[in-house]
């Protein structure tokens, strides 16, 4: 089976793929009780302070080698002070009586679904990014620690339903033969993440996660934007050697 996308990030790669599952926390919609409400207001304070002192943290050990993605997470802190939002989540809490996870959960998604409206393909794919800041957020709501890298055995074809920016900053660049998405473009920060780290990347592939499985072998080619599974031995010699052409005639001068 041949599977196309957009390549965002040329290279070639043969490998078995490792599906990727994001975390995310779906709150119930729910209330504090009266006379509750600061308490409320005072955990989602808390929590702020603590996303922006992960984010800062993050910001200060990119900078050293790579400024740009550095100013990926920056932009979150933006998205975590954002004005509309740091007045409409304390809005629902003070005089709605909403819980704080509740809030935070719900007035982000109204702005995903805002941004990802978006007829500018730019501005659509910061949707990823206000995702990002919302799991954030609530994974501290929860008192979850923050994921370190993500580590793989072997070499691995990451597959996601989309790589939020966080996701792919976290990953082993080392262990990652490629990345490949059922959503997300080439202005997307997983894709520049993608770039920068020098990982072919493939996006937009319609329905991958269901017509992949763990473990499969595949050949992505991101100069192209296609992936074939289950590729016989004839076109993993195919694209090795494309591989091999590929970093020939893109090795670093000395």
């Amino acid at each position: 089976m041949i599977l196309c996308g957009k390549g965002i990030s040329p290279g070639i790669a043969v490998g078995k793929i490792h599906i990727h599952g994001k975390f995310l926390l779906e709150p119930e919609k729910s209330f504090c009780r009266a006379g509750k409400e600061r308490a409320q207001m005072d955990r989602y304070e808390a929590v702020k302070k603590n996303a922006l002192d992960e984010l800062e943290q993050i910001i200060t050990a990119m900078n050293k080698h790579d400024p740009e993605k550095a100013s990926i997470f920056r932009a979150h802190q933006d998205m975590v002070n954002d004005v509309e939002i740091t007045e409409e989540i304390p809005a629902k809490i003070l005089h709605e009586h909403w819980n704080g996870d509740w809030a935070i959960y719900a007035i982000y998604d109204t702005f995903i679904r805002m941004v990802r409206q978006a007829a500018d393909p730019l501005i659509a794919e910061r949707a990823a990014d206000f995702e990002d800041v919302r799991r954030r957020l609530l994974r501290l709501w929860y008192g979850k620690k923050e994921d370190g890298p993500v580590m793989f055995e072997e070499p691995v074809i990451v597959a996601a339903q989309d790589l939020l920016p966080s996701d792919a900053a976290a990953m082993d660049k080392n262990k990652v033969l490629a990345i490949l998405t059922e959503t997300g473009g080439g202005t997307s920060h997983s894709a520049i993440i993608a770039r920068s780290y020098g990982i072919p990347a493939i996006m937009g592939i319609q329905g991958l996660l269901k017509k992949i499985k763990q473990g499969q072998t595949a050949a992505v080619n991101a100069v192209e934007g296609t992936v074939h599974l289950e590729p016989d031995k004839f076109l993993i010699e195919e694209h090795t050697q494309k591989n091999a052409a590929f970093l020939q005639k893109h090795k670093p001068i000395k």
